[in-house]
């Protein structure tokens, strides 16, 4: 998962995030807005790790770290509800692209979810339980029966990217492979 990002708020895993372009990332603002409005807080005191597999291995030679220039939170996010939970981090410098960082690519504009029929796949660093550590290495699940999991949870449009894999993994990636191979962000 070459778009997954681990988002470090003062020097501590917070949740994780989606690289989408060179220069942006997307994840969930409930923890981004909270953190904005914290006195001494700002964007500067959140680095965002690319090309990153292991927590416990944050220096790695496929690692790099870099800092957030600026935090957008969807204008309609509702702290009560969380809908619109989405906030983009626009990084401080561009992220070269290799083999072990890439951007997901961002669903047409008016593409609905779920696709019928297809996997989808949850990936991050979170917690088994509250209070639990985070995991050291990110993990991953196919979720085949997104559908069923739509219906049951009455999971609407506006919060459907707040479905996650654990605790701690807000914010990360839910994507889905098209029939020719590229993979979307859900």
């Amino acid at each position: 998962w070459p778009w997954q990002e681990s988002l470090h708020n003062f020097n501590r895993l917070t949740c994780g995030g989606s690289l989408f372009s060179d220069r942006w990332v997307v994840s969930a603002a409930h923890y981004c807005r909270v953190c904005i409005y914290l006195p001494s807080n700002n964007p500067n005191t959140w680095t965002v790790y690319l090309g990153l597999h292991s927590q416990n291995d944050l220096s790695a030679s496929t690692v790099v770290a870099g800092s957030v220039n600026r935090i957008l939170i969807h204008e309609c996010y509702n702290g009560s509800s969380h809908d619109y939970d989405i906030a983009l981090m626009e990084l401080s410098e561009r992220v070269s692209f290799i083999d072990y960082i890439q951007p997901v690519c961002l669903p047409p504009r008016f593409q609905k979810f779920p696709y019928p029929g297809k996997s989808y796949f949850i990936s991050g660093w979170g917690k088994l339980f509250e209070g639990g550590k985070s995991m050291s290495m990110v993990k991953s699940i196919d979720i085949p029966t997104i559908q069923v999991m739509y219906r049951d949870f009455n999971i609407t449009e506006t919060d459907w990217c707040r479905v996650c894999l654990l605790q701690g993994d807000s914010g990360g990636p839910l994507v889905c492979q098209d029939s020719n191979g590229r993979w979307y962000l859900s």
